[in-house]
């Protein structure tokens, strides 16, 4: 996972990657991301980016959690896969 990130930081640059940890961070702590929220707009777009959905989704996986994306209404969240029934 950390070679993963060396990648990223080298093809993205360091403030995407920044960007990415940020969101890491912020989803571990509050689960649920809005992009209609100013702030938290760079955590959603970041956690949306098709650049990045591999790695967010297998660093979520790793933690034991499960990715849920809706762009239609604009929110992401993460989920502990033994509590998730039903969800897609």
């Amino acid at each position: 996972m950390l070679g993963e990130f060396d990648n990223i930081e080298r093809s993205v640059g360091a403030e995407k990657a920044a960007d990415l940890w940020r969101a890491f961070h912020f989803l571990l702590r509050r689960r649920f991301v809005f992009a209609g929220d100013p702030r938290t707009g760079t955590v959603y777009y970041t956690m949306m980016d098709d650049r990045f959905r591999d790695v967010v989704d297998g660093f979520f996986d790793s933690c034991g959690y499960r990715v849920h994306r809706d762009p239609e209404a604009q929110w992401g969240a993460v989920n502990c896969r033994s509590l998730v029934t039903g969800l897609k």
